[in-house]
């Protein structure tokens, strides 16, 4: 039987906020809908609390990520992980992506997110492979359908060190304006446990894309996304917000 290649995608909470892991289930959601081959894919979502909890997921379940990974390098597949950037996390994330590499330098470490949008800041100095630039559903679809290095140049929305080590970033990944073609990160995260009670406190959810100011201290606001905006549909929020309120989740932030 054909090994299926692993792919985890992290993320982590900022401190007080418990929230479903809308970013990385949107991303696993769109590869399975728009894959040619999902089904040899093994996407799994590590969302994090806090950095403790970082930790504890180190010192109970790394061996056995290792083992998995070795295993798919043997059998010529490999593995990714995708960390989803922002401010309250990078930090921990660099540390956790070293120590990933140093156990299994075939990895595959893809970043992307807000705080990584100046990609000569972080491929220069630290262990990551390649960042998606912009909006990544279809960029990270396109990667792990084709993850060769030597296929990258042919990626929209990519920035990788070439073989010179010199930055090379490839053509601008188009926006999505088509909003509702994206499918819902609900259709793939539980929302509650075996009791039916909720995992998580909150959501963060996404009703629009794009920004028309440009704050400078915002990735996003110097026109990562772009300044015009861009609605999901009305029937496409109620669908995910029923879903959310049967969940009994009660604190909706507006994304």
């Amino acid at each position: 039987m054909k090994l299926r290649k692993p792919v985890w995608l992290f993320s982590m909470d900022s401190e007080n906020f418990h929230a479903a892991p809308t970013t990385t289930g949107g991303l696993k959601a769109y590869y399975q809908r728009y894959s040619a081959n999902p089904g040899d894919t093994d996407i799994q979502l590590l969302h994090f609390k806090d950095a403790a909890a970082i930790q504890a997921w180190l010192r109970a379940d790394l061996d056995a990520l290792l083992e998995r990974c070795r295993s798919a390098i043997d059998a010529g597949v490999r593995p990714v992980a995708g960390f989803s950037f922002y401010t309250w996390n990078a930090a921990e994330f660099l540390e956790l992506i070293r120590q990933l590499k140093a156990h299994c330098p075939g990895l595959l470490v893809v970043a992307g997110g807000p705080h990584v949008q100046q990609a000569e800041d972080y491929l220069y100095q630290d262990p990551i492979d390649v960042i998606i630039l912009g909006e990544g559903e279809t960029t990270l679809q396109q990667l792990l359908d084709e993850p060769a290095p030597g296929k990258w140049a042919g990626i929209d929305g990519l920035a990788f060190l070439n073989a010179d080590g010199e930055l090379h970033k490839t053509k601008p990944r188009e926006r999505c304006i088509a909003l509702d073609e994206l499918p819902s990160a609900l259709d793939v995260i539980p929302l509650t446990d075996a009791n039916g009670k909720p995992i998580y406190d909150s959501i963060s959810y996404e009703t629009s894309r794009g920004c028309p100011f440009s704050c400078a201290f915002c990735e996003w606001g110097t026109g990562a996304i772009g300044t015009k905006m861009y609605q999901f549909s009305m029937a496409r929020i109620e669908r995910d917000w029923d879903k959310v309120i049967a969940a009994g989740i009660h604190n909706i932030w507006l994304a």
